[in-house]
């Protein structure tokens, strides 16, 4: 038994990395926007990984992980081309309006002032291309509205800094083909309607959260029906509920680079603990229920990059939660359907044993990554 669980295993983390490994290299998981708001214009500062931009559009070319010393290769024409895209990327992807008019632009590259062109090094000592956009507001009367489109890539953190005042920035983070109300020309703040919280719950979850669907997925692989899951899913749903919103009233603090190994850590026990049992017993229900309380500080995190408003909380958690156990029944209701035709085959037997040895590899490569990371 050992010996084909053991393979199954081995085989499943190298299919993984294959898949997963490359597709994720040079894409940053954020860029940040640094928003100064003026009575009659408005300044945006970024930076973005140089390495982004060549991927983008210089396909043919594919820059080493580490070291900064291939920038040095890229001849002229290539520069420019970094430049070109990384211009149209901006102008694409972040709009900025007052009302239904969109604000007009000016891009600027501080970079290439200089010769020869130098970038300077991020956190991670890689190249960056810094770029201030500056526009006036629209001659047209009604909210201002910020977005950030597109069906791929980072996300927006947006730092927004109102004229004449001294506080820290308010700090927004703009999903991919999320549109933010700003309270005020220069207020810094934000408005979302209570679907627009739902939805970030939802989406947070599904398909953005790996290591809530693949936690998720191995309950369901135990039993996937009736009371034994049911027993699982409350169990988990009432210790995740209860963290979220002890963190976000302010009860306790967890730092949140903390959680993410533990997540994964977790997704690594049940999958192996699916190898061996056939039902729930009481230690497993334990572990669900405490790993659940991980799962709870996790949302909170992600709920506390979002700028939630201290003012009228109650419909920003209730919204984001709510948003979150939709996405956990969709979760169960799609793997329902996908294993309906086998639960009541012997297949269903290897499916579980190949699922769940994936789970463990999957949760093993997620914990690698955050602890690396």
């Amino acid at each position: 038994m050992v010996g084909p669980v053991f393979r199954t295993v081995l085989s499943g983390s190298v299919t993984l990395f294959l898949l997963t490994g490359t597709s994720r290299a040079h894409i940053p998981d954020k860029i940040v926007v640094e928003l100064d708001l003026e009575e009659d214009s408005w300044v945006a500062r970024s930076e973005m990984d140089v390495k982004f931009a060549v991927v983008a559009l210089m396909r043919h070319y594919i820059p080493p992980d580490t070291g900064s010393g291939w920038i040095d290769n890229l001849n002229p024409g290539q520069l420019g081309l970094v430049r070109e895209v990384t211009e149209k990327l901006y102008r694409e992807r972040l709009r900025i309006a007052v009302g239904a008019k969109r604000a007009e632009m000016e891009v600027d590259f501080p970079d290439y002032e200089t010769s020869p062109v130098t970038f300077p090094l991020g956190e991670n000592d890689e190249p960056m291309v810094r770029v201030v956009m500056r526009g006036t507001y629209p001659e047209d009367s009604g909210a201002m509205m910020v977005g950030w489109s597109g069906r791929w890539g980072p996300r927006l953190v947006l730092m927004v800094r109102s004229s004449g005042k001294t506080a820290e920035p308010s700090i927004l983070t703009v999903e991919l083909g999320e549109i933010v109300e700003l309270e005020g020309r220069g207020s810094g703040g934000s408005r979302r309607s209570l679907p627009k919280w739902v939805g970030l719950g939802f989406l947070h979850l599904l398909p953005k959260g790996p290591e809530h669907i693949l936690f998720l997925l191995g309950l369901f692989l135990l039993v996937p029906l009736g009371k034994p899951l049911l027993a699982q899913a409350i169990g988990f749903t009432v210790a995740h509920s209860l963290t979220f919103w002890l963190v976000m009233l302010g009860v306790f603090e967890v730092p949140p680079g903390i959680v993410a190994p533990f997540l994964a850590l977790g997704i690594v026990y049940i999958g192996i603990e699916n190898l061996f049992l056939t039902h729930p017993t009481a230690w497993r229900m334990g572990m669900v229920t405490g790993l659940g309380l991980v799962h709870g500080i996790g949302f909170a995190g992600v709920l506390q990059e979002l700028s939630v408003p201290r003012e009228g909380l109650l419909a920003p958690l209730a919204g984001f939660h709510l948003g979150v156990e939709l996405g956990q029944v969709a979760v169960f209701g799609v793997a329902l359907l996908l294993a309906l035709p086998f639960l009541k085959t012997r297949s269903f037997g290897k499916i579980r044993t190949l699922g769940s040895a994936l789970l463990a590899a999957g949760g093993l490569f997620l914990a690698v990554e955050h602890f690396v990371a």
